[in-house]
């Protein structure tokens, strides 16, 4: 399979797996799905590296820089999924997709870049995409709406610090240590999320607010399917970035967005409203401009 195929699937399997995670919201909670599912992961990594490779390719070369994309990954999910009870999964997928434009602007300070046309025309545009999706001409806007463009920024510090400092470091390694962290957020979520939380939070954020609802065998399977499609994407992904020239493929990530408006209808049984599919299709068009403009960042599909 070619590189472009290999973006193209991975992109498919990521957003069936995003997608899943909505599906199932009501049912497990964020600490619960993470650390089970990192759990897998890290047993998968642990296989992978015995066959394939040795367990010294887990072991991170420059170990704070990995922790702190860690801690941007894991603040990232946190505030992509924790209003996916309530969200429409269209306005999740979309604000995650607004990375680009930030790593357009941070890239200015922190990679010596410049600014030129292209990059602030998919600036305005990922500005404009995301009030379409925000729609704050609704009397009912909340705080709940904005954390998916939250979590778009946090992805793109994951993406500067793999730029700046973890170029070196293999996937596996970023990936067993991202695993290993999340297990260790998951534990402390479901040990201390109902001290932390307030009343008015576990009303609006349900799905990070409960620590450890019922386990079933039914979310052990989601779980573990999860850890699959989680894990797989991100390898079709990062061999794709591997085997051929990033701005090739750039606008080719970007279908994880279509991908994203299949499996809602397919999983979730939901469409784009005409507000959405607008805000939808700005921020694709941002998004392609804002990477093509970008540096060439191999492997640059964070684990979600």
């Amino acid at each position: 399979m070619g590189s472009i195929g290999l973006v193209l699937l991975g992109g498919l399997i990521l957003g069936f797996q995003d997608s899943l995670v909505k599906a199932t919201s009501s049912y497990t909670s964020f600490w619960q799905l993470q650390a089970i599912r990192s759990f897998f992961n890290l047993l998968l990594i642990f296989i992978f590296a015995l066959t394939f490779t040795s367990i010294r390719s887990i072991i991170p070369k420059r170990p704070f820089y990995v922790i702190l994309r860690s801690i941007f990954i894991a603040a990232c999910m946190l505030c992509f999924f924790s209003g996916s009870v309530t969200l429409d999964f269209t306005l999740m997928t979309a604000g995650l997709y607004t990375y680009p434009i930030f790593i357009t602007i941070m890239a200015i300070p922190f990679l010596g870049e410049r600014l030129n046309s292209n990059r602030i025309l998919g600036i305005i545009l990922g500005i404009i995409g995301s009030i379409f999706i925000l729609e704050p001409w609704n009397a009912d806007i909340s705080y709940v709406q904005i954390l998916p463009i939250c979590a778009g920024f946090l992805y793109a510090c994951n993406i500067i610090t793999i730029k700046k400092f973890c170029e070196e470091e293999t996937p596996i390694s970023l990936a067993a240590i991202q695993a290993l962290f999340f297990i260790l957020i998951g534990i402390s979520g479901i040990l201390f999320s109902d001290q932390i939380f307030s009343e008015s939070v576990k009303e609006d954020l349900p799905f990070i607010a409960i620590g450890w609802p019922d386990l079933t065998v039914f979310i052990l399977c989601i779980c573990a399917l999860a850890s699959i499609c989680n894990l797989s994407g991100n390898i079709f992904i990062i061999k794709g970035y591997q085997t051929a020239d990033g701005s090739l493929l750039a606008p080719f990530d970007f279908a994880y967005l279509i991908f994203a408006v299949f499996w809602g209808k397919i999983v979730l049984g939901t469409w784009p409203d005409f507000f959405d599919a607008i805000g939808v299709s700005l921020i694709l068009l941002a998004g392609i401009i804002s990477s093509l403009e970008a540096l060439t960042f191999k492997s640059n599909k964070g684990s979600i």
